[in-house]
């Protein structure tokens, strides 16, 4: 025991003193340069075929396999700026310069032809003042149309532009996502320059996860050279390094889906629901503003009745105060009629008061390109237009598109995907986890050892399992799961009875509304018929004024009627294909 230990300190001493020569600083620098050589060849291979076809196709996620969504249509609609001002402030449309702004058809902030409008294409959105502005000339027939106001809606309205970005937001979570499938690079060194075991181990290597099988392929070249622990030999290499190439491919738990794909399956799933998500906002903000605009064209039409009205009684003043001082009519017509000239400036004042506060809301939603709100004056206040006529079998093919096309039925549609991407990504946590791999290695160069254990190709096969006995972690998410997609089930038949309820309300409401206006045109027919007669009557002294008021009174206020029916009927219309989905 004595002597064998002697033979060790020897053989020991023989080892520290060899350390210090200086040949094996010559061979440790020899070393490092071949494996910095070796680390550029590998490392362009890797990144040539990082960019190859085949690593591509490796990282390809695949799409989502329950059920096809519809191919979502343009954002943005092009504004059409010929009545929208160019202004830093809220300016009066009737105060307009000879120049209006218009954008042109290429300008991205204007939403022209050259704008991004579809999914998956980043939205480049400035604020309004950074937009830019060109001019135009002022229409010959300045009437302020619905369709005006609703593409400047679409254009700029900065609610729209906030729900536009959500697309930019979901492109960034999707890239995110894939990120599991990149194509990764490792290296590493690791030097111990100073101690009993001297020695340096440099490696390179990469990995690839495979989207289709869940699957990982990986590989690289190390080299370990010096002096190693006994128990550490697996560490030393050949002096020209080892090549080694392995995969790990997942038998049961993670085969078909795992939690790298659950995130880009449901990121895919937020990306397509953008689109959905920028309709119903549409569709919401133009309901508003149909209904605004409509106010406005009724409450500016009731204004020219009353300045009508008022001025029936301020041209007949003249001719009543000149019978006065003929004799002809008793003073008290004379105080009659500047009674109903104070009664109906009056009503003038408080009729101009309510157009003043409907022109200021749509001037909420009628911007020019700037985004600046626009003041529309009394010039532009246009006639209603004819009525939309609809039919019940209108009623019932509208109604079958609506419940396939509206923005909220293919949103929760959406809810519904994701809740049954959850329910796989849970039955898949239920499973028992079952890996196996393969890994192949090769040194390369002159032997480490006298054995030469380290030259001979090596391969190594295995299995890898794993289970939770109470798998409660699975049975929990599966649990929760399915609770979530009968909760977006539910939710989906409510609103398909909310959108049914609400559209046959509309097509209610509109036969009404026509209704009441052909028995208020009706009525107002024979109120100027009756008004006709009664100031022929009132020129020949039959009746005096008070009666004639009675009639003129009479005319108006049937007037007035026919208006309110006519905005009732234009509002339950945009309350209609709101309740469709469409613009």
């Amino acid at each position: 025991m004595e002597g064998g230990a002697k033979q060790l300190d020897i053989h020991a001493g023989a080892i520290k003193s060899s350390r210090v020569k200086p040949q094996l600083v010559n061979e440790f620098a020899t070393q490092h340069a071949r494996f910095w050589c070796s680390l550029a060849v590998l490392t362009s291979l890797m990144l040539g075929g990082c960019r190859s076809d085949f690593w591509q196709s490796l990282a390809r996620v695949p799409s989502w396999p329950i059920r096809p969504t519809p191919q979502p249509n343009s954002l943005v609609v092009p504004l059409q700026a010929d009545m929208l001002v160019s202004t830093k402030e809220m300016t009066p449309v009737s105060a307009a310069p000879a120049e209006l702004a218009a954008a042109k058809a290429d300008d991205p902030a204007a939403g022209g032809a050259n704008s991004p409008s579809t999914p998956g294409k980043k939205v480049e959105l400035g604020p309004p003042s950074e937009l830019r502005e060109t001019s135009a000339k002022v229409p010959t027939s300045p009437k302020l149309e619905l369709a005006d106001v609703t593409d400047s809606v679409l254009a700029i309205f900065p609610e729209l532009q906030i729900a536009l970005l959500e697309q930019n937001v979901a492109n960034g979570n999707l890239t995110a996502a894939l990120g599991a499938f990149d194509f990764n690079l490792r290296g590493s060194t690791i030097n111990q320059p100073v101690g009993f075991y001297e020695n340096y181990r440099h490696a390179l290597g990469f990995s690839q996860n495979i989207a289709s099988s869940g699957s990982t392929i990986y590989g690289g070249y190390r080299i370990g050279a010096g002096d190693f622990q006994p128990w550490y030999k697996e560490r030393e290499t050949n002096t020209g390094g080892e090549f080694a190439i392995g995969a790990v491919a997942p038998l049961r738990q993670n085969r078909l889906i795992d939690a790298r794909r659950v995130a880009v399956f449901r990121a895919e799933q937020d990306l397509q629901a953008v689109d959905p998500l920028i309709r119903s906002q549409e569709i919401h903000l133009i309901r508003d503003a149909s209904i605004v605009y409509w106010v406005w064209v009724g409450v500016g039409n009731a204004v020219d009745t009353h300045e009508r009205l008022l001025k029936l009684a301020l041209d007949r003043a003249k001719a009543i105060e000149e019978r006065v001082e003929r004799g002809d009519l008793p003073r008290l017509s004379k105080i009659d009629n500047d009674r109903l000239i104070a009664q109906r400036q009056a009503k003038l004042i408080e009729a101009q008061r309510k157009f003043e506060a409907s022109s200021i809301k749509l001037s909420y939603f009628l911007r020019d390109t700037g985004g600046q709100m626009l003041l529309p004056g009394r010039e532009f206040v246009p006639g209603f237009p004819e009525l939309v006529l609809i039919d019940r079998e209108q009623l019932a093919d509208d109604l079958a598109i609506a419940l396939g096309i509206h923005p909220e039925i293919r949103q929760l549609d959406f809810e519904i995907n994701k809740a049954e991407i959850d329910i796989a990504a849970a039955r898949n946590l239920v499973l028992a986890r079952v890996d196996a791999f393969a890994e192949t290695s090769q040194d390369v160069g002159s032997r480490a050892t006298p054995l030469g254990d380290k030259s001979p190709l090596e391969v190594e096969l295995g299995l890898n399992a794993e289970l939770p006995l109470q798998r409660r972690l699975g049975l929990g998410r599966l649990a929760a799961s399915e609770a979530k997609l009968r909760q977006a089930q539910c939710k989906r038949e409510l609103i398909s009875n909310k959108i049914q309820v609400s559209l046959q309300d509309s097509y209610s409401a509109m036969l009404n509304a026509r209704e009441r206006i052909e028995r208020s045109r009706e009525n107002l027919r024979l109120a100027l018929e009756s008004l006709e007669i009664a100031r022929n009557a009132f020129q020949n002294g039959d009746i005096d004024l008070i009666i004639l008021n009675i009639y003129e009174e009479a005319e108006a206020n049937a007037e007035l009627i026919v208006i309110d029916a006519e905005i009732e009927f234009f509002i339950a219309l945009a309350e209609y294909r709101f309740a469709m989905g469409t613009r």
